[in-house]
């Protein structure tokens, strides 16, 4: 195997990385309402009361801060840990916080390749591509009895447009050319 033509995408780019950090981040802006609430409400509070009221808000502030800095963290980690190969043979794609997935899918299993862009991703100027990969439950020589309940789905999140595109057209070509490869190896007439 050629290490040559093996095409590595990492890092991913700096929209990937925000909406990283923001898809983790998500659960403290609920957070956010609940602190403005609370120092507003402060004016409600009985004057015996005041000082604990003050002392629940700091703690509350502080507890923001962790859970905020906390959710950055996690989201850069997952950026640094997200690494995609394009080779000759198959697509590989490793993820993850702690510990890390490694998934690889030969070109010949992928059945469609999908660009998608939600509202947030439109926003940041990212794109998902998603994958569809015939199942295990798959025989590779009769494929026409396949049904939807025995495809794969593999998703690569928050990649830039062009990036997303050019993995797309990558896959697709190599996904063709192996195709026509196979089959012109089962018919040697």
């Amino acid at each position: 195997m050629q290490q040559d033509n093996i095409k590595k995408y990492h890092p991913v780019g700096s929209r990937t990385l925000l909406v990283f950090i923001f898809r983790s981040t998500a659960v403290t802006f609920f957070m956010v309402p609940l602190f403005i609430v609370g120092l507003f409400g402060l004016s409600y509070v009985p004057s015996q009361y005041i000082d604990i009221a003050v002392n629940l808000i700091t703690v509350s502030f502080v507890v923001l801060l962790f859970i905020l800095s906390l959710s950055v963290f996690v989201g850069w980690l997952q950026y640094f840990r997200y690494w995609i190969f394009v080779d000759d043979k198959d697509l590989k794609i490793s993820r993850g916080l702690i510990s890390t997935e490694q998934i690889g899918v030969p070109y010949r299993h992928i059945q469609d390749v999908k660009i998608t862009r939600g509202l947030i991703d439109q926003i940041f100027g990212v794109s998902d591509i998603i994958i569809t990969v015939f199942g295990s439950g798959h025989d590779e020589g009769n494929q026409s009895q396949k049904s939807g309940d025995d495809d794969d789905i593999v998703m690569m999140p928050a990649l830039s447009k062009e990036i997303a595109v050019e993995i797309q057209g990558m896959i697709l070509k190599k996904a063709q050319v192996e195709q026509v490869h196979v089959i012109s190896q089962q018919n040697p007439m």
